[in-house]
């Protein structure tokens, strides 16, 4: 499953999704559409997730229990959009009663700096904020040096970092 918030539009966001699509059809899985959670026009963000993540009665938290729990056929992993959805998740799993990584897998991404060292470290895909705001403000000096032209979308380099919370299915391990 793709876990995210309810704005698909952004590029960021697009991307990802894009991504996990691409890796399941190489897989030979056909894709599902993402799971949605928090406020139709409103961005998750990480204060929102991790507040979310310590009060079990949070709207979120209920979200993903709901779509774990309401799924004809739970996917064996998740790819959430970022670290703080999937620190989420992994408390929603918790409260179900499903073990991070022998039930469920759970994937992240941004490496935020608490991922290697929860209670399950998370396996996340790495990206390089500084190079991120080192591009960032030389397309915004550009512009205020005069530059009128076409947007410019730089995609910068990223990294799995392998960490204790995802594994092979159980029905496909060798």
């Amino acid at each position: 499953a793709f876990l995210t918030h309810h704005e698909m539009d952004e590029l960021p966001v697009k991307e990802r999704y894009r991504a996990y699509c691409d890796a399941l059809l190489e897989a030979g899985l056909p894709p599902v559409a993402p799971w949605l959670i928090g406020v139709p026009g409103q961005e998750i963000h990480a204060s929102d997730a991790l507040r979310s993540s310590v009060d079990s009665s949070s709207p979120e938290l209920k979200q993903i229990i709901s779509q774990v729990s309401e799924t004809e056929a739970p996917p064996t992993a998740i790819f959430a959009l970022n670290d703080y959805i999937a620190v989420l998740a992994m408390r929603a799993m918790l409260q179900l009663g499903i073990r991070v990584p022998q039930d469920m897998s759970l994937v992240g991404f941004d490496d935020i700096s608490i991922a290697a060292h929860l209670e399950v470290p998370l396996t996340t895909v790495a990206q390089d904020s500084f190079m991120i705001g080192k591009r960032a403000a030389k397309r915004l000096i550009e512009r205020l040096e005069g530059y009128s032209g076409a947007a410019v979308c730089d995609f910068v380099p990223t990294q799995l970092r392998i960490r204790s919370s995802a594994v092979a299915p159980a029905r496909i391990k060798s």
